[in-house]
């Protein structure tokens, strides 16, 4: 990453600190603490103990797995580098202690979020990437942000998620056949 963007994103996190950091921290620690799917299944934010068990997951998916997430790297520097920043708000779901799915919000100074999310192919089908959109959604709501998203319109699976336990918008069409969406509120 050239060095301007990691200026910008450095003082992005100071600013989304100083302005949103209590907020968006009492956001996520209510919203993680009520959920579940079932008792194999629990969500945390990921701290620096989780970064290379994450690595490993995400590194270990196929090209194929991938092709509809890809919002940052996935080598351990990098992720160590965004667990540091206050912008990003990095999550796991875990089956015991093995993470199974990832999620992670990024926050900007002008009062919107970025949220994505990847589960691992042998936990698909329980709805915890559901549960982890519904999350983001919550959390970012909660803290006075606009939730955003980009999901390619391929990736129907995604999108029927992204619907699941929320009312979207979709915004706009972008290049590479992926959407905006805005995820206006929850629903049960």
């Amino acid at each position: 990453m050239p060095f301007i963007w990691l200026w910008i994103e450095t003082i992005n996190g100071l600013i989304v600190a100083i302005l949103f950091g209590k907020k968006i921290s009492a956001a996520t620690d209510n919203i993680l603490s009520q959920y579940a799917i079932d008792a194999d299944i629990t969500y945390r934010r990921l701290n620096e103990s989780d970064i290379n068990p994450l690595s490993l997951m995400l590194l270990s998916q196929t090209d194929d797995y991938l092709k509809y997430f890809h919002p940052h790297g996935f080598d351990t520097d990098t992720l160590f580098r965004l667990l540091g920043n206050s912008s990003y708000l990095m999550m796991g779901a875990f089956h015991k202690e093995q993470i199974v799915g990832y999620h992670f919000m990024r926050f900007f100074a002008n009062g919107k979020c970025f949220r994505g999310n990847i589960v691992a192919p042998d936990y698909q089908g329980r709805h915890i990437g559901s549960t982890m959109i519904k999350q983001m959604t919550e959390i970012g709501l909660s803290a006075g942000f606009r939730v955003f998203a980009t999901v390619s319109k391929h990736n129907l699976s995604s999108l029927a998620s992204s619907k699941r336990f929320s009312e979207i918008r979709i915004l706009e069409e972008l290049p590479n056949d992926d959407i905006l969406i805005e995820h206006i509120k929850t629903i049960s």
